[in-house]
């Protein structure tokens, strides 16, 4: 498999793309580009020089006025060229996003006032505060077999309850009754409860020791 550095003025747009690109799509590309610079190549057919996947970053390379690109060049007919572009997005499209470790990343990203292609400061803000923001839901797995062998019992006998990466076994109805209590004396924001519940645990068990 070779890659070549090929003239943008040579490569061909697919007039028959399905994808659409909407102008932020487009800007969003175009700044991936411009900051990360261009981590895949075109995938472009012989002998018409049709752009089969890359089409969005071509028109995004353009408004950019750069004139060279990577380009890797396959020998399809024009059924196996349709394929693969349509294979390309499809397959793409069926990914989904681990919510907990996007939110993680993200916070490492804005820790260091940095941002990423794709997501505009106020969105990353939005996601950060949303994981955030609530107490970690209660799952009844009372249903299902328990496969911890003797650590806990199956069901509701016992749960997982986490902060931050500290876990612990802990009764379920317990962990419920301490949730209800936290927002009884703290309010209905799961944010702002939690923050004086780590407060009143500092207070407790840190300021004495200075």
């Amino acid at each position: 498999m070779k890659i070549e550095t090929v003239k943008l003025t040579k490569l061909v747009p697919d007039d028959r793309n399905a994808r659409l690109h909407n102008e932020r799509n487009i800007a969003e590309i175009a700044r991936s580009l411009q900051e990360l610079g261009q981590h895949r190549p075109f995938v472009v057919q012989k002998g018409t020089n049709r752009v089969i996947v890359g089409n969005g970053m071509l028109q995004a390379a353009l408004s950019l006025g750069w004139t060279e690109g990577f380009v890797l060049w396959l020998d399809d007919d024009n059924l196996s060229a349709i394929r693969r572009g349509i294979a390309d997005n499809r397959t793409a499209e069926l990914a989904e996003w681990d919510e907990d470790v996007l939110h993680e990343l993200l916070g490492e990203i804005d820790s260091e006032g940095l941002g990423v292609p794709g997501y505009t400061p106020e969105e990353i803000d939005e996601l950060i505060d949303e994981s955030l923001n609530s107490l970690p839901a209660i799952i009844d797995n009372s249903h299902l077999k328990d496969d911890r062998g003797s650590r806990t019992a199956s069901g509701k006998g016992a749960m997982v309850v986490s902060i931050g990466k500290m876990s612990a076994l802990f009764d379920y109805d317990k962990t419920t009754a301490l949730c209800d209590a936290i927002r009884e004396k703290h309010g209905d924001d799961d944010r702002e409860a939690m923050a004086h519940v780590c407060e009143e645990l500092y207070e407790k068990y840190c300021h004495p020791c200075g």
